[in-house]
């Protein structure tokens, strides 16, 4: 048996792990950008969101239909956008005046009112999860920004 060269043993197993932590840090690159090239897309297709890839993933059932926009009441779509996102028409994804309201009226943190818009919850709901969490909400911002922009002719 021939005598095993410890240094070349540490330096083959470190390029492994270099290669390994290489390839953690490109997949988890591409699931971060993979929505920003998804959302155009969304202008010619149907979108999809996490929860139900996830359902069709899990084999349970999906079930869905779009109503083109004409054939819904003129006052639906106004009605949401009052109930869920009043400044809808003035901001560019995020409304930094909501968030600072809801900060400003919060007693704890943990028990903040939501301070969302419309295209921050597009954002959740296509390509993210739900819950509360800081590192969601620090993906969501640039998101909900990106969609706006290509989304904004709709």
């Amino acid at each position: 048996m021939f005598p095993v060269d410890q240094s070349r043993k540490k330096e083959g197993f470190s390029w492994v792990l270099r290669r390994a932590l290489r390839l953690i840090v490109l997949a988890i690159a591409g699931l971060v950008l993979l929505p920003y090239l998804i959302t155009p897309l969304y202008s010619v297709v149907d979108p999809i969101s996490t929860t139900m890839l996830s359902r069709r993933l899990s084999a349970l059932r999906v079930e869905r239909q779009f109503v083109p926009i004409t054939r819904i009441s003129p006052a639906l779509p106004l009605a949401v956008i009052i109930a869920e996102d009043g400044r809808f028409c003035t901001h560019r994804g995020i409304d930094l005046t909501e968030i600072r309201k809801a900060i400003a009226e919060a007693d704890d943190i943990e028990e903040m009112r939501g301070g969302s818009t419309i295209t921050q919850q597009v954002a959740k709901n296509l390509f993210l999860w739900q819950g509360r969490s800081y590192v969601r909400k620090a993906l969501e911002f640039p998101l909900a920004l990106w969609i706006d922009l290509v989304q904004s002719g709709e």
